[in-house]
């Protein structure tokens, strides 16, 4: 995985990391972030796969399908995790 995330500088010399976020250049020279291409979130700082969540609900006997998605609650930021038998 790591030669998959380390890549060759496409400006210079070195590595670039490919993160898996989406971002394009604006007008006045900043990068605007657009969302990511992974099913990845940002939880009190962790980054968390939603989908290795998902997957994992849906090993349980009787779970057809999950999706598991970033909620707020009480005003908190949580995971809220819904299944299909």
């Amino acid at each position: 995985m790591t030669k998959e995330k380390f890549l060759p500088n496409a400006f210079g010399p070195g590595k670039m990391y490919k993160s898996g976020d989406i971002g394009k250049w604006t007008f006045d020279g900043k990068v605007q972030c657009l969302g990511r291409i992974d099913n990845q979130i940002k939880l009190r700082g962790l980054r968390i796969e939603l989908g290795e969540i998902e997957r994992k609900m849906e090993s349980i006997s009787g779970v057809i399908s999950s999706i598991v998605n970033k909620v707020e609650h009480d005003g908190k930021e949580v995971l809220c995790g819904y299944y299909v038998l």
